[in-house]
């Protein structure tokens, strides 16, 4: 065995000595071609790489850059988002984008959203962004006391809905349910998303509060308690009174007393826009509205707002008080009263007093 395979290495070598002169070549010609042909081929890689990061880099820098908001839809693959970059001018190549989507495993971790990208940004910078799922993020605030439609006009400002109306309209068995807080929300999040947030804020805020009450022996609704809470919330300009102005409406309900809430009908006036008038007039105090509790006892069909914790936790525990009237003193504050003559009395004082708010109400 060891005899043959040295013929045969002797063998190789005669013909390899014999093709080299048979070509005119000597061992050092030979031996000089092959490092040129491995330098040329390090060349075309150097330069093939040069050009395959020249395809991956930015589109375009500052100050000609531009940002963009992309659209990603469940289900699209890379080669979909290849597609939808370059149409918006974001990458050189999208065979390269696809190319190295799937070498991050992109089409595994893709998180649906919009996305704000920037022709600066070079193709590796994209794919991180997308991999790591950092869509666009909205923050809105509902304040304490917002209508549904106020609501909408907050959400139709910061772009996360298009049509307010339409979402008044997918909101509107939500009045006094959608929490007054800060949120974050995904842009382009639906009108049902957005709407289930809120309500959730409510379940964890409110529910609690609810059910404690419930073990004291509370046996009003949850949905009375919140449009108590509605009221309290439009009429109280200071914190300290909201108990108060709970416990006169509670006293009124016990009485069978009509509720004289002027917020009611600046609700009805304004078809729930819940827009206030310097003063209402005694036309406006007749409008026909189930929602208007100067014509109609009880509380209204609903909330008429959207209240804050402070307002249901006044419509949960009224203070235990024998007011029955209340009228606005013009700097924010109230003036409660037991009778109906005294009521009138700080009426005419209320009328006397400077302020922002020239309302003497009655109630």
């Amino acid at each position: 065995m060891t005899i043959m395979t040295t013929r045969m290495r002797t063998m190789t070598t005669t013909r390899m000595k014999t093709t080299s002169r048979a070509l005119g070549f000597d061992k050092q010609t030979l031996k000089t071609a092959l490092r040129q042909a491995s330098v040329l081929a390090c060349l075309v890689l150097l330069f093939t790489g040069l050009a395959v990061l020249a395809k991956l880099s930015p589109v375009s820098l500052p100050p000609n850059a531009s940002e963009v908001l992309v659209r990603v839809s469940p289900g699209m693959t890379s080669a979909d988002i290849a597609k939808c970059l370059a149409g918006h001018g974001l990458v050189k190549s999208e065979y390269l984008f696809v190319i190295l989507s799937r070498i991050v495993g992109l089409d595994q971790r893709l998180k649906a959203g919009y996305y704000k990208l920037a022709s600066s940004m070079s193709t590796f910078q994209i794919l991180k962004e997308l991999r790591d799922g950092r869509v666009v993020v909205v923050t809105f605030t509902v304040p304490e006391g917002a209508t549904n439609a106020e609501i909408a006009s907050i959400l139709e400002a910061k772009g996360l809905v298009d049509d307010a109306a339409g979402f008044e309209r997918a909101a509107r068995d939500n009045q006094g349910f959608l929490f007054p807080a800060t949120y974050r929300v995904f842009y382009g999040a639906s009108e049902e998303d957005i709407i289930n947030v809120m309500l959730t804020k409510f379940k964890s805020e409110v529910l609690p509060l609810y059910e404690a009450a419930k073990k004291k022996g509370e046996t009003r609704s949850l949905k009375d308690i919140i449009t108590l809470a509605s009221l309290v919330e439009k009429e109280a300009r200071v914190g300290r009174e909201r108990p108060l102005i709970a416990g006169v409406f509670m006293n009124r309900l016990r009485l069978g007393m009509p509720l004289q809430s002027c917020a009611t009908v600046e609700y009805a006036l304004s078809e729930g826009k819940n827009r206030r008038k310097s003063k209402l007039t005694i036309e406006d105090l007749g409008i026909e509205s189930p929602y208007n509790t100067y014509l109609h006892r009880g509380l209204p069909p609903g909330p008429i707002a959207n209240p804050g914790l402070d307002s249901i936790e006044a419509a949960l525990n009224p203070a235990r008080v024998d007011y029955l009237f209340f009228v606005a003193n013009g700097d924010g504050t109230h003036t409660f009263s037991r009778t109906y003559r005294e009521h009138l009395l700080a009426a005419r004082k209320a009328n006397l007093r400077p302020g922002p708010d020239t309302r003497a109400r009655i109630r």
